[in-house]
């Protein structure tokens, strides 16, 4: 078990089920389940802690299979956006943690609701953002840079 830890939490591009059994000597189904565990840790090590720093930065990626329609990007995709957040310890520097958040839509009120519960916000705060208006709702609550 010990092995499959450092396997799973040392692996530079991570590491499937299927090498997780080959590497453990163990079946299919005992690797995915240590997988699962490991990434339900992962999930819960952070997750009750607010980021507190001068400095973050956001931004929202999709992830998934691509579309079917055509002219799908971005906002318009079917793809699930997940909201990123990284501390910094100086402005565009060195990370410190990182959240994400999976969220039901893109919008503001949610990047709203999401940023409320995790990161600590102060005007004195900077936020590094791309240039997407969607962030412009957190413009009273912390610096907002694009």
């Amino acid at each position: 078990m010990i092995l499959g830890l450092h396997l799973f939490f040392n692996s530079s591009k991570g590491i499937s089920a299927i090498e997780l059994a080959s590497e453990l000597n163990v079946n299919y189904k005992t690797a995915l389940l240590l997988s699962r565990k490991c990434r339900l840790l992962m999930a819960k090590s952070n997750s009750d802690n607010l980021l507190d720093s001068m400095f973050y930065e956001s931004d929202t990626a999709y992830i998934g299979s691509k579309s079917k329609e055509s002219g799908c990007q971005g906002c318009g995709t079917q793809q699930q956006p997940v909201l990123f957040m990284l501390s910094t310890k100086i402005e565009n520097s060195i990370p410190l943690y990182l959240k994400m958040h999976v969220m039901p839509v893109d919008n503001g009120e949610n990047i709203e609701k999401i940023t409320a519960k995790s990161m600590k916000l102060d005007k004195k705060s900077k936020l590094n953002t791309d240039e997407k208006n969607t962030y412009n709702i957190l413009k009273e609550k912390i610096d907002l840079k694009s």
